[in-house]
């Protein structure tokens, strides 16, 4: 099997209308109850927009005064938002080097783009605005949310036109530190951030980003795994090579397998405990099934 044959296609992306068409999105409030977490979401409706700055009132909310014109003034006053009629949906897609792996089926790349592809789809139906921004270690394209298919279709023609260029590459924080950077401004406020990629390497930064941005959209995380990369079978004496490191290893040893399993899980457990900590459900999605299939059993689809 090549790894030619693990990319996916615009074929493969578009086929994901119909098979999306009678689902809706989860809400975030949703999500995290489906985790067992305790969190408490701050209830954006269909996102807020803001709407004027007036006279402070008693009783008003000490997080929504508007500090600059209270400067200015010298008078308290206080930013004043309405309920938007939509919830934007902007995905960030992961196409670094650290999405190039399979063990069979399909890359973490194609999976993530599958993964994108049902969610935009589904939120058309629902007759939302869908944007986003695709990256690889090098470079990232923007696509701002706009109505109907050609914003998402053209997020598939720059996300296919990145995953064909796909060359592994170690994990790095800079590339998800960028794009979480544009997402500050790509994305209206109260828009709906999912995030699909490896997500292993956020980098000490991240979660300063991802915190400014949670207090004004609803964020999840998607984090593309290969069963490989979580537990390593019985095969004897192997060799592995990443770029210019050399690793021998002895897998008939159950205590280097059962290493290598925790070292994966604990990496995993620690982001995604940041995340929850942060109010945003993470769920992972394997390259062994489907994404539409594991989107629907997660809940993250209904």
């Amino acid at each position: 099997m090549t790894e030619q044959s693990l990319l996916t296609s615009l074929d493969a992306l578009t086929a994901l209308r119909a098979a999306t068409r009678q689902r809706r999105l989860a809400s975030v409030r949703q999500l995290l109850a489906r985790q067992g977490g305790s969190h408490k979401v701050i209830r954006k409706g269909r996102g807020m927009e803001f709407a004027e700055s007036r006279a402070y009132q008693p009783g008003d909310e000490v997080r929504l005064i508007d500090w600059k014109l209270t400067a200015r003034t010298g008078k308290p006053h206080t930013k004043v938002f309405h309920e938007a009629h939509e919830q934007p949906l902007v995905l960030a897609i992961d196409q670094t080097g650290a999405t190039c792996f399979a063990s069979r089926r399909q890359l973490k790349a194609s999976l993530g783009l599958k993964a994108a592809a049902a969610l935009g789809w589904t939120a058309l139906h629902q007759g939302e605005q869908v944007g986003g921004l695709v990256f690889s270690g090098h470079t990232h394209a923007v696509i701002p949310p706009g109505r109907g298919e050609r914003p998402l279709l053209s997020l598939f023609h720059q996300a296919l036109r990145l995953h064909e260029a796909l060359r592994p590459a170690p994990r790095q924080p800079q590339p998800w530190q960028r794009a979480l950077d544009e997402l500050t401004t790509l994305a209206p406020a109260g828009a709906r951030i999912i995030l699909v990629g490896d997500l292993l390497a956020p980098g000490p930064g991240a979660l300063d980003r991802l915190a400014q941005l949670r207090r004004r959209h609803s964020l999840l995380a998607l984090h593309l795994f290969d069963p490989l990369e979580a537990s390593l079978p019985d095969l004897g004496a192997v060799r592995l090579q990443w770029g210019d490191t050399e690793l021998n290893l002895d897998l008939h040893d159950r205590k280097v397998r059962q290493n290598y399993a925790l070292a994966y899980a604990r990496q995993w457990q620690q982001v995604r405990e940041r995340l929850l900590g942060l109010r945003i459900p993470a769920f992972s999605l394997s390259t062994h099934e489907e994404a539409l299939d594991q989107l629907l059993e997660d809940g993250v689809l209904r």
